[in-house]
């Protein structure tokens, strides 16, 4: 018995003679790698929510949670910039834009909404956005000042924008590089 517990004391401390102390080894951080197609929104959101925004590649208006990236938006009184990073290889057709859960967010401000494709880019500024994108029956919009007010209709909380598809698809289109889809 004393002869294996020596063997095994021999194994452990050869084995491990050549191993750097864990406060030794060097501390390695991952950095998220960034895509090249990206929707943008600049808003000023006063309090804490979560946003999305929702694309297609089949020219459809079908929705799906696992073709949608989520951001959480931190409340702030000034413009901040939220970025949704897209797959790089999608060729969007429709976007849908969600803006919020939070049934408690005040009046918010449209600064700018962007697509960002590779080196190429579609910018909506302030009032702009409008013209690319309709509010469902949960948001008040005050068009000459490019504010959003999320509404609750009985028991629905659901504001949404859906892109005015003969307009936007065009302008995706022409930063994708790509032939305008027929549905």
């Amino acid at each position: 018995m004393k002869a294996i517990i020596l063997i095994l004391s021999v194994l452990i401390l050869t084995n491990c003679k050549n191993e750097k102390p864990i406060d030794s080894l060097e501390l390695v951080t991952l950095k998220p790698v960034e895509s090249n197609v990206k929707v943008v929104l600049e808003m000023l959101v006063p309090k804490d929510d979560i946003f999305q925004v929702f694309y297609t590649e089949d020219g459809t208006g079908n929705f799906s949670e696992e073709m949608s990236v989520r951001v959480i938006v931190k409340g702030n009184s000034r413009i901040q910039k939220l970025v949704f990073e897209l797959p790089e290889d999608l060729l969007i057709t429709n976007l849908r834009i969600d803006v919020g859960e939070n049934i408690e967010q005040g009046q918010m401000l449209m600064n700018n909404f962007c697509v960002q494709y590779f080196n190429k880019k579609f910018e909506a500024h302030g009032k702009q956005f409008f013209h690319y994108f309709s509010p469902t029956e949960q948001i008040a919009v005050d068009y000459h000042n490019s504010t959003i007010t999320p509404t609750k209709e009985g028991e629905l909380y659901n504001p949404i924008f859906y892109q005015i598809d003969y307009i936007i698809t065009e302008e995706l289109r022409k930063i994708q590089n790509r032939e305008l889809l027929t549905k």
